[in-house]
């Protein structure tokens, strides 16, 4: 039997429902936007007994157009709402949670608790320049995977499970797709568009409670020392005001540590200069809305991710833009630099499809990018060639490998690292099944592929001279002594940028302590093997070779001292790297 509610009219300056004394019987303030001055009803309904109870706002009660009252005696665990406006659904657009099992078409609201058990606990503090994001979504993330209990795949108690494997690839951050309510759920697997931003998507829960999941999710991330990301799209109808309460909600309510804003929006400058907001790390595709007070703040920059793939493709004429991408170092804001996006091809896919194939969404293939920068080694799509599986082994190398020799943040995409395939479709923003759920190849390429990404990320972060925090020194090689970074053509300290070339040599100069004295990037995606000059090193430091993308097993046991110390023989399409290493006496 359910327990009688009374209700007052009260005045509210503050849109959205608010629990006033806690999750127990207490009351709850209800405030809703009518514009219309149509018939406003608040409907109740216990989940238990469906019991309805109807309340209908008098004229006049709140603040102009702001409907408030207060309903006592009410258990918000116990109920739902939902509004009416003239005998039709009425939205709530700040509802904080959406209930499943709903008994009609529209959907039932519930309420925000207090956290509880799960206190905000200090933000964490890496400098983006040694971030390494993972973009994932909760669902699609572990929904096959089979290393993940059955009952929590496609979670967020899924991706807690994961948290080894991502500590594993070096990752310090993750990404989320939205984890809130789409307003259609209908062919919107991705999240975006208008949503109940305020509330948590239930179907991420595996105990049904979204809060208490993410609040659980968010707790593991802060102690395995990975930052929480959350992706936000405002479409242009939704204000900058209303935005920004949005997320001024989710960084004080959850404590999330940044989020990435998806298209261009004008909350982006308003998050850039508010004061409550300073220390949030702030990811957007508009170079325009930084503060240059600001030191959170990131670029997605599709054009270099491109140019990356460019190069490894072996297009003409890019090497110079190339090598100043690579050693870009941020100012103000720092570049985040990937190689693939939710949207756009799987890495898999870059080096197996030349064109797009998105005939399963429905739109005749009209829809995704046309232009990828991508190349199938020779034939589009699967292979049984040897040599044409082997060249796309040998270009995903690559690509991982200019990815990791970026400086400042980069970004792994789910599942590249272990050869995930979308059969060519760049957009699948509907595929709510197998094509857009990450595939978890136990393949002899994928784990080669897992090893060698793993072993490159973890070379990657304990290089300090990847991470630099100012302008890169530079010398044109009259002394003959290592400046922080030299390029090296066919001759050392002479690189050659012509229109033909396609093959550079960088070298990175170390403090021979926590780095080493010495590292080299020797670069070539001619389809013919090159010769590449190195630079002279000091008494007591030979060259070895740490990685070879050529050979199946890139990274030797031990680095492999090189017979010629003043030229390098490097094979086509690949990639080495050299470290100075001590010479035995």
């Amino acid at each position: 039997m359910t327990k009688t509610l009374t209700f007052s009219p009260c005045f509210s300056y503050d849109p959205g429902t608010l629990v006033l004394h806690g999750p127990g019987e207490r009351s709850v303030r209800f405030s809703i936007a009518n514009k219309s001055g149509g018939s406003l009803l608040l409907h109740l309904v216990h989940l238990k007994t469906q019991q309805e109870t109807v309340y209908a706002f008098p004229e006049g009660s709140g603040y102009g157009a702001l409907y408030s009252v207060r309903a006592e005696g009410l258990s918000p665990s116990e109920y739902g709402y939902f509004y009416t406006l003239d005998g039709a659904f009425y939205p709530d657009p700040l509802a904080r949670a959406v209930l499943t099992g709903s008994p009609s078409d529209h959907p039932l609201y519930g309420f925000f608790l207090p956290n509880g058990d799960f206190p905000v606990k200090d933000f964490l503090s890496v400098p983006l320049r040694e971030q390494i994001l993972y973009g994932l979504h909760v669902k699609g993330f572990t929904r096959t995977d089979a290393s993940v209990p059955q009952k929590l795949r496609g979670t967020f108690e899924g991706v807690v499970a994961k948290i080894p494997y991502l500590r594993s690839l070096s990752v310090n951050a993750i990404e989320c797709m939205p984890v809130y309510v789409p307003a259609k759920s209908e062919n919107n697997y991705w999240g975006y568009g208008t949503g109940y931003y305020y509330a948590l998507n239930p179907a991420f829960s595996a105990t049904g409670n979204a809060e208490e999941s993410f609040l659980s999710f968010l707790s593991a991330c802060h102690e395995n020392g990975i930052l929480l990301y959350l992706q936000f799209h405002f479409p242009e109808t939704f204000s900058a005001e209303e935005a920004l309460r949005v997320i001024r909600f989710y960084r004080t309510a959850y404590g999330i540590d940044g989020i990435r804003l998806i298209g261009i929006h004008p909350v982006a400058s308003m998050i850039a200069d508010d004061p409550l907001l300073q220390d949030l790390y702030l990811l957007t595709e508009n170079t325009q809305v930084f503060s240059p007070e600001r030191k959170r703040q990131g670029f997605i920059d599709r054009s270099s991710r491109h140019l990356l793939r460019r190069f490894a493709k072996g297009d003409a004429g890019i090497l110079r833009d190339f090598v100043r991408l690579l050693l870009q170092v941020g100012g103000d804001q720092e570049t985040v630099s990937s190689l693939t996006d939710f949207s756009g091809f799987t890495a898999f896919d870059l080096v197996s499809y030349n064109w797009k194939h998105n005939e399963n969404n429905g739109e005749e293939n009209r829809d995704g990018e046309d232009y990828n920068d991508s190349w199938n080694c020779g034939v589009e799509g699967p292979s049984s060639k040897k040599e044409i599986k082997a060249l796309r082994m040998r270009q995903i190398r690559n690509l991982f490998t200019v990815l990791a020799f970026s400086q400042g943040a980069l970004r792994l995409r789910e599942g590249d690292e272990v050869l995930n395939e979308q059969g060519g479709n760049n957009n699948p923003y509907c595929q709510d099944n197998e094509v857009g759920w990450v595939q978890w190849k136990k393949t002899a390429p994928a784990k080669e592929t897992l090893s060698f990404v793993t072993k490159l990320l973890s070379l990657r972060s304990s290089l300090r001279l990847l991470h630099k925090d100012r302008s890169i020194l530079m010398s044109t090689g009259k002394d003959k002594v290592l400046p922080e970074v030299s390029l090296h053509g066919k001759e050392a300290w002479k690189p050659s940028f012509q229109n033909e070339d396609r093959t550079i040599g960088i070298v990175y100069k170390g403090d021979g302590k926590e780095d080493p004295y010495a590292v080299c990037l020797a670069l070539n995606m001619h389809w013919k093997r090159q010769e590449l000059g190195l630079p002279h090193l000091p008494d007591g430091y030979v060259w070895a070779l740490t990685m070879d993308t050529f050979q199946k097993d890139p990274f030797p046991e031990m680095p492999q001292v090189l017979t010629e110390q003043h030229h390098l023989l490097i094979r086509e399409r690949s990639v080495q790297i050299l470290t100075a290493v001590p010479e035995s006496r």
